[in-house]
């Protein structure tokens, strides 16, 4: 290892910095591994949900504009749980103890898509990216009438969101 590199570590140590070390991969070559040091308050959170709009019987009045059975979380769980504390569902998360892993099986207990995202702009996160499937007004499965003009219109969304 150099000598730089050696004094900068301790240089570090002594001001009580985050250190990331860094291990040649072999004796020969200058490639360099970064192992990360404590857990991260950067990252990414999806929020996702499965939603239809309705539109009432026989196209009639506006019942309901979107219809929100549930908004899915996913991420790495210390972040998630910073978010959205107590709104936070983690019954269906089999891994309750550990804090620095990834899940994808929280929820929220509200299904108000807009306070998931005031919560998330609150603790500095910018939405990055998203995603959707459309609907499909297709009438070919007409036979089915249980529910069949809400299912028309079945849609998912996810955000992505990363605070750096």
């Amino acid at each position: 290892m150099s000598k730089a590199l050696l004094e900068n570590r301790s240089n570090a140590m002594n001001n009580n910095a985050m250190l990331t070390v860094m291990t040649p991969v072999s004796p020969t070559s200058s490639l360099m591994i970064s192992s990360a040091g404590p857990r991260s308050n950067n990252g990414y959170i999806v929020v996702g949900y499965r939603g239809t709009f309705a539109f009432g019987r026989d196209g009639l009045a506006d019942v309901k504009f979107r219809k929100i059975s549930r908004i899915l979380v996913c991420g790495r769980v210390h972040l998630c749980r910073e978010v959205f504390g107590e709104t936070l569902n983690e019954s269906r998360d089999p891994d309750h103890g550990q804090t620095d892993r990834y899940t994808s099986r929280f929820f929220l207990k509200h299904t108000f898509l807009e306070q998931a995202f005031d919560m998330l702009s609150e603790a500095s996160f910018l939405m990055v990216g998203s995603a959707a499937s459309g609907c499909s007004s297709s009438t070919s499965e007409m036979g089915k009438q249980t529910d069949s003009e809400e299912n028309r219109w079945l849609h998912y969304n996810e955000f992505v969101f990363y605070r750096g």
